[in-house]
């Protein structure tokens, strides 16, 4: 196991999902006093990134105050990896972490022991065994990241991959209303 250094890693934050099953601009919806996307932004910003890239479609969030560099995907409707791709070939670093704005209680100590236990090759979170965001990269994976296509995330380029457990509230996805509900009670 090789640990590797946050300056070394490039943040891709993927929000521009068109929030359907969500009913509104999930983005926006609050969370405590702050716009659900803002959580996992203010959390990543905290880390010293090579890059800090967040992929949009319309949100009015004002990512560039946290330090992301704001990528606009005009097609959100192709899905996830159309994020996905538009994120990964505008990043200059050895490896890259993905990562989901709507995943907002992702902790410092899961970041960190990603960051501890990367071996340069793939690593993913997980939870109850599903294997899922936050997930690093390193970039021999870029091109593969690339040519995915529809809706959907790395989750195939991540079946066999070591991967870190985190509980169900640090890795917690909000789809839907009651989701976002349930974590502010």
């Amino acid at each position: 196991m090789v640990a590797i250094d946050a300056s070394n890693v490039a943040l891709v934050l993927l929000a521009a999902g068109r929030s359907e099953r969500f009913g509104a601009r999930k983005m926006e919806a609050d969370l405590n006093g702050l716009p659900l996307g803002l959580h996992a932004a203010q959390l990543f910003a905290g880390f010293g990134f090579a890059q800090h890239l967040v992929v949009v479609g319309t949100s009015e969030l004002n990512f560039d105050a946290n330090g992301f560099v704001t990528i606009v995907n005009p097609a959100p409707e192709q899905g996830q990896s159309s994020s996905l791709r538009l994120g990964i070939c505008a990043v200059t670093a050895k490896a890259c972490m993905i990562a989901l704005a709507d995943m907002p209680f992702v902790t410092v100590d899961h970041v960190n022991a990603m960051l501890a236990q990367f071996d340069g090759d793939r690593l993913a979170s997980s939870c109850d065994t599903r294997i899922m965001p936050p997930a690093l990269f390193g970039e021999r994976h870029y091109a593969p990241l690339a040519a995915l296509t529809g809706d959907q995330g790395a989750r195939i380029l991540l079946r066999d991959a070591p991967h870190v457990v985190g509980d169900r509230k640090c890795l917690a996805d909000i789809d839907h209303p009651d989701d976002l509900a349930e974590w502010i009670r």
